[in-house]
């Protein structure tokens, strides 16, 4: 058995008297895929914005390979190798793709004057293996490419951080049929070649059902129940809670 890389324990959050999250409890073990998956508003984000200590109001323990993250400045994630993407794309449009892998890599490598050089061709050779068989180039700007390409972009200039744990909001979404199963595809094949746990949070059933092997349901800001997709979305209660509301 894996040991638990991340564990989330007894979170609570109250946001001016009002609950955000509830004894909210689960572990992502090396290497395990995980979809954080419920409602609107059922407190996925408020989750990761935790773990990422993007949120600091809540109670409870976050620990990353025993070590307790609560203390930890958002910033100073990177040094545990936990990367995020998020909801909105975080990419500079205006710059190159190149540019974009340059700034991801220096949030977590340290530099100074002596290093910087070194570490952008290393950054280049890296972004250039990264793009292989893909029609992006290094020179391209950001805002000409189309939509799912930022999205590629994005995940990769993610990875080229060296993620031990990578947590993507919502990678599917504005994404068309053929795109989310190159983006599945690329997942499982870069999870296979760097070696990094993941915790996924987004709404498309088939997405998670076939990314992931095993899904944590919020409701409400409550547990409702985790297991593996082919048992969990097949129970009532998530059916009621969520696939109902969103085949709506």
């Amino acid at each position: 058995m894996k040991a638990n890389q991340l564990q989330v324990n007894q979170i609570h959050l109250n946001i001016g008297g009002v609950s955000i999250l509830n004894d909210v409890s689960f572990s992502l073990s090396e290497g395990e895929r995980i979809g954080l998956v419920g409602p609107n508003g059922a407190g996925k984000t408020s989750v990761i914005n935790c773990i990422t200590q993007f949120e600091k109001r809540y109670q409870g323990e976050i620990t990353f390979a025993d070590k307790l993250l609560n203390k930890e400045n958002p910033q100073d994630l990177p040094k545990y190798k936990i990367i995020r993407t998020f909801q909105n794309l975080g990419l500079f449009n205006e710059l190159t793709v190149l540019d974009n892998f340059y700034i991801a890599a220096h949030r977590s490598f340290e530099t100074n004057m002596k290093n910087i050089i070194k570490l952008e061709r290393e950054v280049k050779r890296e972004a250039l293996k990264l793009l292989e068989n893909e029609t992006i180039e290094l020179g391209d700007i950001v805002s000409d490419l189309s939509y799912g390409q930022q999205k590629i972009v994005e995940f990769l200039c993610a990875l080229i951080q060296r993620p031990s744990i990578l947590i993507l909001d919502e990678p599917a979404a504005g994404l068309n049929d053929f795109e989310k199963s190159r983006m599945i595809e690329m997942i499982l094949r870069k999870q296979s070649e760097f070696n990094f746990s993941l915790l996924v949070v987004e709404h498309d059933v088939n997405f998670v059902s076939t990314l992931c092997q095993n899904v944590v349901v919020l409701q409400s800001g409550e547990l409702l129940c985790t297991g593996c997709p082919e048992e969990v979305f097949q129970r009532k209660e998530v059916i009621q809670a969520w696939i109902g509301e969103s085949n709506g």
